[in-house]
């Protein structure tokens, strides 16, 4: 009886542990990355991200693969400094539900 709770309680951290890591808040992916303003090509996809980010620090972004992570906004894209030189961006497979172009 006492191995079976044992088993259990591991079996519930273990899981928690899982969810913990599925989950990964976007500003902290971004902060891992150095060279920001170098960064031409950003490919952030499959990392189960979620919340929002700031990009000020990308002043050559050019091409951004968000693709499935489970971001529900687009609304970070207007902290980019040139947004103008964009030429790509790849949302497929997240929760965006509304997206505003003006």
């Amino acid at each position: 009886m006492y191995g079976e709770k044992y088993t259990k309680e591991q079996e519930y951290k273990s899981f928690l542990i899982k969810i913990n890591y599925m989950s990964q808040d976007f500003q902290q992916h971004i902060n891992n990355k150095t060279n920001k303003d170098k960064i031409r090509y950003l490919d952030i996809s499959n990392n189960d991200l979620t919340g929002e980010a700031n990009l000020k620090d990308f002043t050559n972004l050019k091409r951004l693969n968000a693709y499935n992570n489970k971001l529900e906004s687009m609304e970070f894209l207007n902290s980019l400094p040139n947004k103008d030189k964009l030429e790509s961006i790849n949302f497929f497979g997240n929760q965006v539900k509304e997206i505003d172009l003006a």
